[in-house]
């Protein structure tokens, strides 16, 4: 119950982020540094750091992979084998005064990596978040600032990849609401929510999926709304009103092939959405 087994001083360390590897090797960052040491507290391997960042994870090379203003994979003798810088992470803040702030770091089942942290304008208001996917070899998968329809947050504190997706925990200060919401594998979608935990069944039916060019969305009974097409990214695509119909057909000529979500949002503003491949 908390007794002392052992201890190691940690040579050359002052102030430090630190990382326990599952072969028992200690990864820190102190000063200007990255180090790896082992269970004696002996320094194995050092490599220059020109950023001091906040998170990190393990790898599948037995080393690690660090995020802040740089996302940085490195092996397990420190080697730096690739390196996103700022403008590379986020090409969107340039155009858009856009400003990250670094929320967190996680590694998944496929040894991919997910960012994410929160968006503030110039004013230094919260008003969103986002998460982007890089693969092993920090090629983007996917990802972007979400719209609050997709995810209601000003702030996001916590992703864990999960079998089937991603639980994510945020809130938003002007709702007051700080909630546990479950994203797609592909970062899409809301499935669930601590304020519905049950999967909410889809009120309409599409077909054909995957769809080449028009896409039929068929409701059990004529309702008025609207329907909207969110591409992968959680870029919106289009919107289009519908009032008073069992029916109605959307053209995905002019889009890429690709996932987008087909969200139908009645004008009581009940919403449910359903993922298409286009072709």
């Amino acid at each position: 119950m908390g007794n002392l087994i052992g201890e190691s001083p940690l040579e050359n360390a002052t102030s430090l982020s630190l990382l326990v590897a599952p072969d028992e090797s200690v990864f820190t960052r102190t000063g200007l540094f990255f180090r790896k040491y082992n269970l004696n507290g002996e320094i194995i391997a050092e490599q220059d750091a020109d950023f001091s960042p906040d998170f990190f994870t393990t790898n599948e090379l037995a080393g690690m992979t660090v995020f802040d203003e740089q996302l940085i994979k490195l092996d397990t003798d420190l080697n730096i084998i690739w390196e996103l810088e700022y403008e590379e992470l986020y090409p969107w803040t340039a155009s858009l005064f856009f400003n990250p702030n670094y929320e967190g770091l996680i590694r998944t089942q496929s040894n991919n990596y997910i960012i994410f942290g929160s968006v503030s304008d110039d004013n230094s208001d919260l008003i969103g978040v986002y998460l982007y996917k890089y693969s092993k070899d920090g090629d983007f998968i996917w990802g972007g600032v979400y719209p609050f329809d997709i995810l209601p947050y000003n702030y996001i504190k916590g992703a864990v990849e999960v079998e089937d997706g991603i639980v994510t925990l945020g809130g938003n200060r002007f709702t007051n609401k700080i909630e546990l919401i479950k994203l797609y594998p592909n970062g899409l979608d809301v499935p669930t929510s601590t304020t519905e935990i049950a999967f909410k069944k889809p009120n309409f039916h599409i077909f054909p999926n995957p769809v080449s060019d028009q896409l039929t969305i068929e409701f059990p009974e004529a309702i008025s709304g609207q329907i909207q097409l969110i591409n992968a990214q959680g870029k919106m695509m289009s919107t289009e009103d519908f009032s008073f119909s069992e029916t109605h057909r959307m053209s995905l000529l002019d889009y890429p092939a690709g996932l987008y979500v087909v969200r139908a949002m009645t004008e009581q503003g009940v919403a449910n959405s359903q993922t298409v491949l286009k072709k």
